[in-house]
């Protein structure tokens, strides 16, 4: 496609979408057996692949009134994204890295009623067309290698530095590394970020001008 308004008369490339797979047409097109339900739960199906949560503070007051829903937030939104080293509740980023896909199904099916034979579908789907679920495993099979590391980030890789060209993710091996560090202070600002440390087992905050949030967060729609 070409725009001559926001993208400098085609100076700016933008790759047309990708087609989906056929396991994603058939949720979408309604030509799964299971599409009623997932187009019915598709926020709480997004939610429970979703390597991000919401970071804010919902004002309750607005949302109990009557008449058209409303969303307010008090203070700041921010995405936040979970440790590498999971936890006895694993969430968001460590499901992907959990290695047993029965035990990923049964932390995505955590205090919700969603189908399993849907998450299972879903899950598989991810791991073979979605380049960060496959960057996840490639830093949990990373991960395993090595013991005793005391800081870890994952940096996400872009193949150009140019400003106009939007940067599209392809494969784990070329958007996904795993960083080691002998200490907090070597690690360097901007793409690179702190996922976890052994130290400090809290949600790291993720910068909301990094190209990877929208599709981290809304996994099922990008």
């Amino acid at each position: 496609p070409r725009f001559s308004a926001c993208c400098l008369d085609g100076k700016v490339s933008l790759p047309a979408f990708a087609t989906p797979s056929a396991t994603w047409q058939a949720f979408f097109n309604g030509e799964h057996p299971h599409s009623a339900t997932f187009l019915q739960n598709i926020c709480q199906y997004n939610n429970a692949f979703s390597f991000l949560s919401l970071g804010v503070s919902f004002d309750l007051n607005v949302m109990r009134r009557s008449g058209p829903y409303v969303f307010q937030i008090q203070g700041q939104l921010a995405h936040l994204m979970g440790s590498l080293t999971t936890s006895d509740s694993p969430r968001y980023t460590q499901i992907y890295m959990l290695g047993n896909p029965e035990v990923q199904v049964q932390a995505q099916l955590h205090n919700s009623s969603l189908s399993s034979e849907v998450i299972q579908e879903l899950q598989a789907e991810l791991l073979t067309v979605n380049p960060y679920a496959q960057q996840w495993q490639f830093a949990f099979e990373r991960l395993s290698e090595v013991s005793n590391v005391r800081y870890l980030a994952i940096r996400l890789l872009q193949t150009t530095r140019d400003p106009r060209q939007y940067n599209l993710l392809t494969s784990p091996n070329e958007v996904a590394a795993v960083i080691l560090r002998e200490n907090e202070e070597e690690f360097t600002h901007g793409r690179e970020f702190i996922a976890a440390s052994h130290t400090r087992r809290e949600l790291s905050r993720f910068d909301e001008l990094h190209p990877a949030n929208m599709p981290l967060r809304f996994v099922l729609f990008l």
